[in-house]
C-alpha cells in the first residue's frame, strides 16, 4: 500500500515538475518571441533612417554638381540677358521650399539676411523698430554690442562688462562675435530673439542685398518688395549694385516619406583664388 502511495505522489511530483518546466519555457519562448520583434522592428526604423540619410547626401552631391558644373552660383536661378537664359532646378535663392520628389530643398543666399560681420547696422535697427522696440532700447543694445566686441573693461553708459551678466560671469568675450547665438545675450529678450534669429546670418557682405532677401524679412523690417526683374544686371539702382549672389549659400535638406523625417542643414561656400571650388561646412542634422 505505502509503495502505491509514494508511486502516486512521485507521479504527482514529476506532472507539477513537467507543468513548471513547460510554463518557464513558454515564458521563455514568448519573452524571445517578443524580442524577435522588437529587433526586427528596430532593424526596420535603422534601414528608413540609412534610406533617408542616403538619400540627403545624394541629393546634396547633386545639388553641389550643379553649383560647379553651371553658372547657377554667378548669376542666380531663371537668369535670362541677351538671349542667354540659365535653367535650373533651384528656382530661388530666398529660401522658398522646393519640392524634388521625398526631398524639399531650401537655399537662402546669406547676402539677402541681416548681416552681423560686418555689422548691418541700418537693416538690424530697422529690423528692431518693427519689432515694437524703442530708440532707446536700441541705443541701449548698441553700447551692449561695443563692450562685447572691444578688448577693455570700460563699461558704457548702457553697456555690460564682466560681472553684469548675472548667469554667465565670464561675459562679454571682449571680441567680435561667434555665433548668432550670442546675440541672444545683447537682445536681453528671449522671444525677440527667437523672432529676429532666422532673419540673422552671421558672415555675409555687411549690406543687405534685397534681390535674395526672403518675403517675410521684407514684411519684418518694413521694406518694400522688389518690382525689379530679379537676377538681372540691368534691373537699375533700385536695388543696388549687388544683384549676383555673393557666394554663401544657406542650404536646407528635408527628408519626409513613411513616417521618416530628417532634415540636414549646410552653409555651401565659393572658393575664391582655389583649386576647390566650393567648401562644404556647418554641416549638421536635426
Amino acid at each position: 500500500m505505502r509503495l502505491l502511495v509514494n508511486a502516486k505522489a512521485q507521479t504527482g511530483a514529476a506532472l507539477l515538475l513537467v507543468i513548471m518546466i513547460t510554463a518557464i519555457m513558454a515564458i521563455v519562448m514568448t519573452l524571445m518571441i517578443h524580442q524577435s520583434r522588437l529587433d526586427m522592428r528596430l532593424a526596420f526604423f535603422v534601414k528608413k533612417q540609412a534610406v533617408a540619410e542616403m538619400s540627403i547626401q545624394q541629393k546634396q552631391a547633386e545639388l553641389i554638381f550643379e553649383f560647379i558644373s553651371t553658372p547657377l552660383h554667378l548669376v542666380g536661378p531663371n537668369y535670362m540677358r541677351d538671349r542667354l537664359s540659365l535653367v535650373s532646378s533651384i528656382n530661388n535663392f530666398k529660401g522658398k521650399p522646393i519640392q524634388q520628389e521625398k526631398i524639399t530643398i531650401s537655399v537662402q543666399e546669406a547676402s539677402g539676411l541681416i548681416s552681423l560681420l560686418p555689422f548691418d547696422e541700418k537693416s538690424f535697427n530697422r529690423f528692431l523698430l518693427a519689432q515694437g522696440q524703442t530708440k532707446e532700447y536700441i541705443l541701449a543694445f548698441k553700447d551692449r554690442l561695443d563692450d562685447w566686441e572691444d578688448p577693455d573693461n570700460l563699461t558704457r553708459l548702457q553697456g555690460r562688462e564682466k560681472g553684469d551678466y548675472s548667469l554667465s560671469p565670464y561675459f562679454p568675450a571682449n571680441q567680435s562675435l561667434q555665433s548668432v547665438n550670442e546675440m541672444k545675450y545683447l537682445l536681453e529678450n528671449d522671444l525677440l530673439f527667437e523672432a529676429i534669429k532666422p532673419f540673422l546670418v552671421l558672415y555675409s557682405q555687411g549690406i543687405m542685398n534685397r534681390q535674395f532677401t526672403p518675403e517675410s524679412l521684407y514684411l519684418a523690417t518694413g521694406l518694400e518688395q522688389t518690382v525689379s526683374k530679379e537676377y538681372s544686371a540691368s534691373s537699375g539702382s533700385a536695388e543696388g549694385p549687388n544683384n549676383y549672389p555673393s557666394g554663401n549659400f544657406l542650404i536646407t535638406l528635408s527628408y519626409l516619406d513613411n513616417g521618416v523625417s530628417l532634415d540636414k542643414h549646410f552653409i555651401l561656400l565659393r572658393g575664391q583664388e582655389t583649386y576647390q571650388p566650393f567648401f562644404v561646412i556647418n554641416e549638421k542634422y536635426f
